[in-house]
């Protein structure tokens, strides 16, 4: 077993902070709300305001949205959002949680087809989606059960979630030359 050189700082229940890759012309208004209807439907956990613990996989998707984008507008900037959101506030709302993301985590599989097909998590057809937050891994190739190995997703489904992020302490991630990666030339 190997010796911690340096144990991490003490725990003092601290904000989880949250990232979301967008595009610059919509920086402001997610910063003043986040607005539920404009999101997804059919992705892994269903239509949602999808954020990642880790700001490397933000930068990385507003990347690719500004790439896709710029195919129709040149003008597309990525952003990437922050959220610090207490983590009391976050265990108040329904959570959904998965943590494996291996070919037999059958509950986890059986969910993203679900929604990929549906569009919502919800197993009956009830608009209102039945858990607040749901977080996991991101499915790459969902029809074949692979996912990303280091990707994560915390997305917010209903309004009170989506309020939550609303009322916490955001701002925008400065976007610099070092935010690319120059080990795959791309974000």
């Amino acid at each position: 077993m190997r010796k911690l050189e340096q144990p991490p700082r003490p725990w003092q229940h601290q904000c989880v902070r949250l990232y979301h890759g967008t595009l610059e012309e919509y920086v402001s208004d997610i910063l003043s709300r986040i607005d539920l209807s404009v999101s997804k439907a059919r992705t892994d956990f269903g239509r949602g305001f999808y954020t990642t613990t880790w700001l490397e996989q933000a930068r990385r998707w507003a990347g690719q949205v500004a790439k896709e984008e710029g195919r129709r507008n040149s003008a597309a900037r990525p952003a990437v959002v922050y959220f610090d959101l207490d983590r009391d506030a976050l265990a108040a709302l329904g959570s959904l949680v998965f943590v494996r993301r291996q070919w037999d985590a059958e509950d986890y599989w059986s969910l993203v087809w679900h929604c990929r097909a549906k569009g919502t998590h919800r197993p009956w057809d009830i608009e209102q989606p039945m858990h607040g937050v749901v977080a996991g891994p991101v499915a790459k190739d969902y029809r074949r059960r692979y996912a990303y190995s280091s990707y994560d997703q915390v997305s917010f489904h209903t309004p009170a979630a989506a309020q939550k992020l609303d009322n916490s302490p955001k701002g925008e991630v400065p976007w610099t030359i070092s935010s690319f990666s120059t080990s795959t030339g791309r974000l």
